[in-house]
């Protein structure tokens, strides 16, 4: 019997030395991670309100997520290919490395014997927790590991990696009901400013950044692009709309910011600024120069006459050459979203939004501007008052088609109101 012991030894040392050689075969033909479905958060679509159906990840996908400050990625499902493989019976155990120290731990898989590739699916959960305040991880990336045995009773082999994942993950501040989609451009533009743990922060962190929006893929979203103005709806009136054309008037813009906060629980209520006085029914926008020798000087206030080429009303597309409206001159102003000198500078009404998290100002998007008060808008924005808009009465101008009798601001007399929109 004494000299079995050592054989019986000598058996077992070539088992186990055989068992990681198998393991060690298997680490080297190693296992392909082909796509990831995080179960966590809020529905991010795209932008034109479709759902994203595919997997948060894979080789030619990277969806973003959308979850809520201080809970967590808890599930989810990846599958992956294993290779072929002929050897004894292994176990095996995912395990994913995420940005921030978020880990999550996959369920033990059985390695049988097979002629492969085969392709298999494991779930995933995680406990780690994320952060209490409004974040972007851009990217948001997990290094996946596994690990070998060849029984419940053996160690654990070392870690070899055998995918990286990358998505972008958004950190919001609210619940949101089930099945409701979030444009992808809203997401980005709420989120991207970090550190909000309330809602006027948020708004203020967001605000700040609310300049020269683009959407997620890096198209450019204006406020009365050149060369587009009011007719045929060449500038759209929904938030919507702007992120699919590209541009929008003052009602898409507010539209879009309310979307924006809307993410975070909370919308502004918007409000009309308009002309406070009864013989003004326009005002024009910073800034169209006044020329120094008005048109009708019978008129004790509105001595300049502007003209408009287009056929329908009080639009200034398409242009005059070199910017020239009768006895107004169109020069670089305030500038609006992604246009130093918007195509559109005379307005009716303009619309602007004002939040329970800050009674002080209001908002204009549109603008990238905020303010305290009509006076503080007539300041910023305003150049002048425009009257009588009517189809054009003289004959030495064959371009233009209309005609409006405008007047500069007044010292000392604030001319725009702004009521809440009813």
């Amino acid at each position: 019997m004494s000299k079995m012991k050592p054989i019986n030894k000598l058996l077992k040392g070539l088992s186990l030395v055989i068992t990681l050689l198998v393991m060690m075969e298997f680490a080297i033909n190693a296992i392909t991670l082909d796509a990831v479905y995080y179960r966590a958060g809020f529905i991010v679509g795209d932008d034109y309100g479709n759902q994203h159906t595919g997997p948060s990840w894979s080789a030619t996908t990277n969806w973003p997520l959308l979850c809520k400050v201080s809970t967590g990625i808890y599930a989810g499902t990846a599958n992956y290919t294993i290779p072929p493989y002929s050897g004894p019976d292994l176990q095996w155990q995912p395990v994913g490395y995420g940005s921030d120290g978020i880990m999550f731990t996959g369920a033990v898989c059985a390695m049988y014997s097979n002629s492969g590739p085969t392709i298999a699916t494991f779930d995933f959960s995680s406990d780690s927790t994320l952060t209490n305040y409004v974040k972007s991880y851009i990217p948001f990336k997990v290094t996946w590991k596994y690990r070998t045995r060849a029984t419940d009773t053996d160690p654990w082999g070392t870690f070899t990696t055998f995918g990286t994942t990358s998505n972008e993950l958004y950190l919001c501040l609210a619940d949101h009901a089930a099945g409701e989609i979030f444009s992808r451009t809203v997401v980005s533009n709420a989120c991207r400013q970090p550190g909000a743990k309330t809602q006027p922060d948020a708004l203020k962190n967001m605000f700040s950044a609310f300049k020269n929006i683009r959407t997620y893929d890096n198209r450019t979203l204006y406020y009365y692009q050149p060369l587009f103005g009011f007719v045929n709806n060449e500038t759209p009136a929904t938030a919507m709309e702007l992120l699919q054309v590209g541009r929008g008037d003052c009602d898409a813009w507010t539209d879009l910011l309310n979307m924006c906060t809307s993410i975070h629980g909370f919308t502004g209520t918007k409000y009309i600024v308009s002309p406070a006085y009864s013989n003004d029914t326009h005002f024009l926008v910073n800034y169209l120069a006044f020329s120094s020798t008005p048109s009708c000087t019978n008129y004790p206030l509105h001595k300049w006459l502007m003209l408009f080429r287009c056929t329908a009303g009080q639009s200034m597309t398409p242009p005059f050459t070199n910017g020239v409206y009768g006895d107004m001159t169109q020069q670089p102003g305030i500038e609006g979203q992604n246009t130093t000198t918007p195509s559109e500078k005379v307005f009716g009404q303009h619309v602007v939004l004002k939040f329970s998290q800050d009674q002080s100002s209001y908002y204009d998007p549109s603008y990238k501007n905020k303010f305290a008060s009509a006076s503080a808008f007539e300041t910023a924005s305003v150049c002048g008052y425009g009257t009588n808009l009517i189809p054009y009465t003289l004959t030495n101008n064959p371009l233009a088609h209309y005609q409006m009798n405008v007047r500069p601001l007044l010292p000392g007399s604030v001319g725009v109101m702004v009521n809440v929109a009813q």
